[in-house]
């Protein structure tokens, strides 16, 4: 029997909220290696995610695609798009911009999300349009939007498109987490983000941000101005608050 929704959403928001507790818990204590040049891996990378699948196969099993155990296809209709911690590299540097990222897709589409920052303690969550957050067990609604006068945008320095703004924006150097600040952008944070590069274009990376911009209006695309696709989306990411949208990107010198 295929799981409810209702059952797929508290076992993500309790898959990622143990393997957020397990790595703060462990967030001074753990060995470190290098997959490669520059690209950490965690011990409580890899135990984070056995935690969450171990969770979701107890309550809502699918099929898993995950950045450190991979594809494990058992033809459900479920499927989860993992990343044990996002932002490993600012995790292990100690800025903790770092988040659990937990995508669900069903026959196909994005149906949604949880971005849990595990040092703060709050989950963004989404499911079939409703997004809100969690602390300490308890749901608070988001914001919409923030309440001050400055238009607020999150902002890789590799970009270079700061330095094209005046002094009616507040930009925030985004590091770490692609998933945390998609999700910080989605809650009223921010009033827009352009990220240069997504890495290596992995689902696990977006998948979760991805649905709760959608699901909050964002029109979600690449550099380029291409949609962006959260299965291979290796060209970077703008997503500005709809009413926005045209003066920012104006300013920002991206497109008329």
């Amino acid at each position: 029997m295929e799981n409810g929704n209702d059952s797929i959403s508290q076992a993500v928001i309790r898959a990622a909220a143990e393997a957020g507790a397990l790595i703060r818990g462990s967030a001074f204590e753990y060995a470190l290696e290098m997959k490669k040049k520059d690209d950490p891996v965690t011990t409580l990378d890899r135990s984070a995610e056995r935690r969450i699948r171990k969770v979701l196969e107890e309550l809502a099993p699918g099929n898993y695609i995950g950045e450190e155990y991979g594809h494990e296809n058992r033809g459900a209709s479920t499927t989860y798009h993992i990343d044990p911690i996002d932002g490993t590299k600012s995790f292990v540097l100690r800025d903790f911009e770092s988040a659990v990222s937990i995508g669900v897709e069903r026959d196909g589409k994005l149906i949604g999300g949880v971005v849990h920052d595990f040092m703060r303690d709050i989950a963004y969550a989404g499911f079939e349009g409703d997004c809100y957050l969690l602390h300490d067990g308890k749901r608070h609604e988001i914001m919409g939007s923030h309440p001050f006068s400055k238009v607020r945008l999150s902002i890789d320095n590799e970009t270079g498109l700061a330095s094209r703004l005046d002094s009616s924006y507040s930009v925030h150097e985004r590091k770490g987490s692609i998933a945390l600040a998609m999700a910080q952008l989605a809650a009223g944070n921010y009033d827009g983000m352009v990220c240069a590069s997504t890495g290596k274009g992995n689902s696990w990376d977006v998948a979760a941000g991805y649905y709760l911009l959608h699901a909050r209006g964002f029109d979600v695309r690449d550099i380029d101005g291409k949609p962006f696709d959260y299965h291979n989306g290796t060209n970077g990411i703008v997503a500005i608050r709809p009413d926005l949208e045209k003066r920012v990107l104006h300013d920002l010198g991206m497109r008329e």
